[in-house]
């Protein structure tokens, strides 16, 4: 295990801010289930205003404070799983406009594989995809092995495995080979029998924790020093410290969801209204009404219709799985009956005000180029 204070320790003795390291924000999941476009939008609006809030909560009882480095592995993950390089080149170029309007900049930083190998390679994914897997991955066969040999792996293997199976439930129209298949024919994923879609994201799966350990590797000479943190839970022990992306426990990452608002009270716009990340899917199963940018037409999140507290109540319960933050107060008639199954969820309140969120979100609209 990792100690937490002796990696503090460290920056701390130097005076320094404290470095962190989160891979992640690859680029919107392509799922008609999960997510509504291929650029960032609310959801990751509010996830990096979240994680600001916890860079400045840091620098108000630390002077130099901490600085987050972002190492988006969107650029790698795509040639797995079937994402257009060009998505994640639009993904990270939105991901850091949103990080300029909320003059977060400083404390978070966005970086990518073509940043620190683009001298070598230039534009070229493939040749900086060979790369990382000839220099840092592991053979396949050997991965084989260790999930045979090693619950945890199994454990991990069987999660990937369900994970990747949801994911291309919600984009049937994927292109994708057959394991099997000594053709190596490409074919539509919804043109695969039950046995032929688990062989491919079986498969997946297995290129998925490949190359998860060639990046850590990866990450690991770049910037051994600086805290690992994950956006996945870990358990106790882990090298990676496990951080939320966004307030609440459901865990949905701002890539794999959309952002709901739902209002404290009886009216929108109420005091007090909350963001959380949600899939899709379920959003319009709870009639969720869709909030579109005005400029560009796009959709960028969704607005709770909410009825009365108690009606909100039962969203945070049935949809998000967690305590509504009204609900520790007594206040709600569901209180009670919420804190006999959920403990009292304590959710950080930033020191500093957030910007608004449509002027936020009026300032990074992509340009016609980047459409």
């Amino acid at each position: 295990m990792r100690d937490l204070t002796a990696i503090v320790g460290k920056f701390v003795a130097r005076g320094e801010p404290v470095r962190m390291v989160l891979p992640g924000y690859p680029y919107k999941s392509l799922s008609e289930r999960k997510c509504t476009g291929v650029d960032p939008d609310d959801a990751e609006v509010y996830s990096l205003l979240y994680l600001d809030s916890i860079l400045k909560e840091i620098r108000a009882i630390y002077a130099p404070g901490a600085k987050l480095i972002i190492f988006s592995d969107g650029r790698p993950y795509s040639a797995i799983v079937g994402v257009p390089d060009e998505n994640v080149t639009r993904y990270v170029a939105g991901i850091r406009r949103i990080l300029r309007s909320i003059r977060a900049e400083k404390r978070i930083e966005a970086v990518t594989l073509e940043d620190l190998k683009k001298n070598e390679y230039g534009n070229d994914f493939d040749a900086m995809r060979r790369w990382l897997m000839d220099t840092y991955g592991v053979p396949l066969e050997h991965i084989d092995e260790a999930i045979k040999s090693e619950p945890d792996l199994e454990y991990l293997y069987t999660s990937m495995k369900r994970f990747r199976f949801e994911d291309m439930e919600g984009r049937p129209h994927t292109v994708v080979i057959d394991p099997n298949d000594r053709s190596r024919q490409p074919v539509s994923y919804s043109s695969l029998g039950i046995k032929a879609k688990r062989r491919v994201v079986g498969d997946m799966a297995k290129r998925g924790m490949q190359l998860a350990m060639a990046w850590d590797a990866f990450l690991q000479n770049v910037d051994g020093e600086a805290l690992r943190l994950s956006s996945n839970r870990k358990r106790c022990g882990s090298k990676k410290f496990s951080i939320a992306t966004m307030p609440g426990s459901n865990r949905h990452t701002p890539w794999h969801g959309a952002a709901v608002t739902i209002p404290m009270g009886r009216e929108e716009g109420t005091s007090g209204a909350s963001i959380r990340v949600i899939q899709r899917r379920v959003a319009e199963e709870y009639q969720c009404r869709e909030v579109v940018d005005p400029a560009s037409r796009r959709p960028v999140g969704y607005m709770y219709p909410a009825v009365d507290e108690d009606h909100i109540a039962k969203f945070y319960v049935n949809a998000l799985g967690e305590v509504p933050p009204h609900a520790v107060t007594r206040e709600w008639p569901l209180a009670r009956k919420i804190a006999e199954i959920y403990e009292p969820l304590k959710i950080p309140v930033p020191s500093e005000a957030m910007p608004n969120a449509e002027s936020v979100r009026s300032s990074f609209r992509p340009t016609e180029a980047a459409r």
